[in-house]
């Protein structure tokens, strides 16, 4: 048995890894470090809109200006199984109050308040807005990350001559919230182990598991699974049943154009797939 484990940014929901980039609005934001990660779904009534899961610290790479990234469980209602759930216990609240404020570097009196907003829903998401118009300049959201909301920040944290500290608070109508204080440097460093072991199986005979269905080719497929994998250099561990390899094999010989058996043998030569 081969395992590979990854060292990823994760906590239920994903976090930005240190070192990677994110597309911004006027340009790709670098993200220095993980400021703080709380745990979520565990406070009764909290809707997930409220419920904070990380504070990160990055910059803007062409001017290097420092911005601070806050993300929730789920900014939108139109979410499964317990998420849903936990919009109904909390009353699916129609405003969110947030603030985030700068507690100042260590041993200095100089705390303030960065940004005081609300998240109202919008076509079942949640949106920030606030009368502050200095604020408003400062806070954004991107389309490729639509649970966690932006705000650039006055000063820059790294070249601060103490350590400083930001807390960010949430309070909904029916009065619970959530308060999670950030420090940078960060009290320590968040990282996990995990693997990614994906199982294959299938009866003999014809199968669609491999292109993906018909209604749907470009998202049914175990063939995207391995794009992801192969495309990311992504380490994945696979099991695939005798059935499905012995359907795949004769999809290949019968004028399949991605023989999937060879495919997987590439990336065990290639190193992303372990065979389990």
């Amino acid at each position: 048995m081969i395992v590979r484990f990854l060292t990823v940014w994760m906590l239920l929901v994903s976090f930005i890894a240190a070192g990677s980039a994110t597309a911004g609005p006027t340009g790709d934001i670098s993200w220095h470090s993980v400021l703080a990660v709380d745990s979520v779904g565990q406070v009764e009534a909290l809707s997930p809109a409220a419920d904070l899961l990380a504070v990160e610290l990055g910059h803007h790479r062409e001017t290097g200006q420092a911005v601070l990234r806050f993300s929730f469980l789920a900014m939108s209602e139109d979410v499964p199984g317990g998420l849903a759930r936990a919009f109904v216990a909390a009353d699916r609240p129609r405003s969110i109050g947030v603030t985030v404020q700068d507690n100042g570097q260590a041993g200095k009196l100089n705390s303030r308040m960065l940004a005081d907003f609300a998240l109202v829903p919008q076509a079942k998401r949640y949106a920030a807005l606030t009368s502050d118009k200095t604020a408003a300049a400062r806070l954004w959201t991107t389309a490729t990350d639509p649970d966690a909301i932006y705000l650039d920040l006055p000063e820059d944290p790294t070249s601060a001559s103490a350590p400083w500290s930001v807390t960010v608070t949430t309070t909904q109508p029916n009065g619970v919230g959530e308060v999670v204080t950030a420090s940078y440097p960060a009290a320590k460093a968040f990282e996990a182990n995990c693997a990614f072991v994906l199982h294959g199986n299938q009866g003999i005979g014809y199968t669609d598991v491999l292109a993906g269905r018909s209604d749907d080719l470009a998202g049914s497929g175990f063939d995207e699974a391995l794009e992801a994998h192969e495309n990311n250099n992504i380490p994945g561990n696979f099991h695939l049943s005798g059935t499905l390899m012995t359907s795949a094999e004769w999809a290949a010989r019968n004028g399949d154009p991605v023989d999937f058996n060879a495919w997987l043998a590439s990336g065990v030569t290639a190193g992303w797939a372990g065979m389990v």
